[in-house]
């Protein structure tokens, strides 16, 4: 009944949890979909970096005392704050006229002034097929 010559091997995900940790880089596109020369390594979502940035944010919540349920503005917040956690790096850029400092805070900035930003690097922090590489041959879609 169990053919093991046909049963699928788990064992090819073994790196997608260092990959997670590594990151992958986002070419940041503007609106117009042209490449800016800004490279931007985020996280995964099952990384340490997003875990601890989800448990943070919910012992925070707790500790607010707060029952009321959040705002959609308050979400989008929290999700902003997360993203900033999980950027590992970026190349240099200019913000403003001076090179733009990597730091927690400052992509929180950076995320929130510029949603087109936000979002690539959204997207590709919450799919781990971007992570996959070439063990994804055969994974279906999330």
């Amino acid at each position: 009944m169990n053919d093991v010559g046909n049963s699928f091997d788990l064992s090819r995900y073994d790196g997608l949890q260092e990959a997670q940790e590594a990151g992958v880089d986002v070419d940041i596109r503007d609106p117009n979909g042209k490449k800016l020369g800004i490279i931007i390594k985020v996280a995964g979502p099952d990384s340490l970096r997003q875990r601890k940035a989800i448990e943070k944010m919910a012992a925070d919540r707790l500790a607010s005392d707060d029952p009321s349920p959040l705002s959609p503005a308050e979400l989008f917040d929290r999700q902003t704050r997360g993203l900033a956690v999980a950027t590992i790096s970026w190349n240099e850029f200019k913000l403003d006229g001076g090179i733009y400092e990597l730091n927690e805070e400052n992509a929180y900035k950076l995320y929130q002034r510029f949603p087109f930003i936000r979002d690539q690097v959204a997207e590709r922090a919450g799919r781990r097929s971007a992570f996959f590489g070439f063990w994804n041959t055969e994974a279906d879609e999330e």
